[in-house]
């Protein structure tokens, strides 16, 4: 256990779900959804619908993440837990992230824009950059992307070396210590502590 309460492989819960509010505040729907174990991608079906669009993002996060398992998750036993899979009901596709604890926070937002492309194709039936609608969207998650990466980059952090094997949070390679830190929601006076582990080129970033 680190000094505020966190194993270094599992990630606060409250910090994903404050970055996937963030992202259905943009697109105004709540297609993301998350549980204790579980990021649910929640694509409602129309009735002009593509099923294969659906299957190639679900190809395209499974290729994720086996990215980040190898890259990002150092535990065997860890990786064995971060699993996807696809559902589907009379009313809506669902596609499940098994594990997403475990998975750095700064990972899970770099999928956001995956997921966003995916979205709008299903949603218009158009690439995001054929039609208005899609190119507005992305350039609005985009400056909202920004101004998160921004917001964590700024926060007070404390830097523990660390003396055990580990991998870096931001690229992978082997990390040297951990920054611990404090994401603040000044909307709803919280605070959500979070450890990052970082290699000595990413020392000075959080996620």
């Amino acid at each position: 256990m680190n000094s505020i309460g966190y194993k270094l492989d599992l990630f606060p819960i409250e910090l994903i779900n404050h970055l996937i509010g963030r992202f259905n505040g943009v697109i105004k729907s709540n297609l993301i959804k998350i549980t204790s174990t579980e990021l649910i991608i929640d694509f409602k079906r129309h009735q002009n619908d593509n099923y294969n669009i659906l299957i190639k993002l679900f190809t395209k996060l499974a290729e994720s993440f086996k990215i980040i398992k190898t890259k990002y998750v150092f535990s065997e036993k860890t990786r064995n837990h971060i699993r996807i899979r696809i559902e589907e009901t009379n009313t809506r596709y669902m596609i499940k992230l098994i594990g997403v604890s475990f998975i750095p926070p700064g990972k899970i937002l770099n999928l956001f824009g995956l997921i966003l492309w995916y979205y709008i194709t299903y949603t218009t039936g158009n690439k995001s950059n054929n039609s208005d609608f899609g190119r507005k969207l992305s350039e609005e998650w985009k400056i909202e992307e920004n101004m998160i990466k921004r917001e964590i980059n700024n926060r007070i952090k404390y830097h523990r070396p660390i003396y055990e094997n580990g991998l870096c949070h931001i690229c992978g390679e082997e990390s040297i210590g951990n920054n611990e830190w404090k994401f603040v929601i000044k909307r709803e006076k919280r605070v959500i502590p979070v450890v990052t582990a970082v290699c000595f080129d990413h020392i000075s970033k959080l996620i």
